[in-house]
């Protein structure tokens, strides 16, 4: 999905419950590994930090509000195409890119490396 079209910090979970997420902070990054293929625990655990609400309905349940068993029962009860929706929030959110032309000291070749996000500086 194109991060300029279609992203939002709403997800629709049912035509009745969303969630609303907030973008990660450094904070929220304490604990990844770096890799770019995040182990699944490492996922669920930004996905958990970055909820701020669920909406069903009228009734709004703050993430504050909410036990850690809470919202580990919730993600876990969400279906795979529920769960995506969760991860196209990550994957079309924007991203700081930054192209740097770079010469090799051996072989005096060009080349390009983009640095985007922050993970680019664990690589």
């Amino acid at each position: 999905m194109n991060q300029k079209l279609g992203h939002s910090s709403e997800i629709s979970i049912t035509d009745k419950i969303k969630i609303i997420m907030n973008y990660p902070t450094l904070n929220d990054m304490v604990g990844m590994s770096g890799e770019k293929e995040a182990g699944f625990d490492e996922v669920l655990g930004m996905m958990k930090r970055c909820i701020h609400e669920v909406h069903d309905g009228e009734i709004v349940h703050s993430k504050i509000d909410m036990s850690e068993s809470d919202l580990d029962e919730f993600i876990e009860s969400l279906t795979t195409e529920q769960f995506q929706g969760l991860a196209d929030f990550f994957d079309t959110m924007p991203k700081v890119a930054h192209s740097i032309e770079v010469t090799n000291p051996k072989t005096k070749k060009k080349g390009e490396v983009v640095i985007e996000g922050i993970q680019s500086f664990f690589d």
